[in-house]
């Protein structure tokens, strides 16, 4: 759907950070998981998962820019309404984005609880 002009406050800012979150959270997701594969200790024991999912969620952005590249774009202006399958790339893009979230979250609360097993171990 296009937008109309002029925006509400409220408009404006859900299309500045939608489109932030769109673009720059695969970028950000893959650094975390890097960082957190090589230099934390602690996040030793689950690396291959963090590896293995650092760039779930660029595979996503990638899939729905290349989707819209495709498919969208050479539609011109007009590309929205019941002929234009516009809706469903971002959401397999923000699918991506939280399973990398929830994958991570899981993967800290087994490093918290190990952390808390070898604390209550040796003391």
């Amino acid at each position: 759907m296009p937008l109309h002009f002029p925006l509400s406050t409220r408009g404006t800012l859900h299309v500045i950070f939608g489109t932030s979150q769109l673009v720059l959270l695969p970028f950000a997701a893959l650094l975390i998981n890097l960082s957190l594969a090589r230099n934390n200790e602690a996040w030793r024991p689950t690396r291959r998962v963090l590896l293995w999912t650092a760039g779930l969620p660029l595979f996503g952005f990638l899939s729905f820019a290349v989707y819209s590249a495709i498919f969208v774009f050479p539609l011109g202006p007009g590309a929205y309404g019941p002929g234009v399958n516009i809706g469903w790339p971002p959401r397999f893009a923000f699918l991506t984005y939280m399973l990398w979230v929830v994958t991570l979250g899981w993967q800290a609360t087994k490093c918290s609880r190990r952390a808390s097993t070898e604390i209550q171990t040796k003391g």
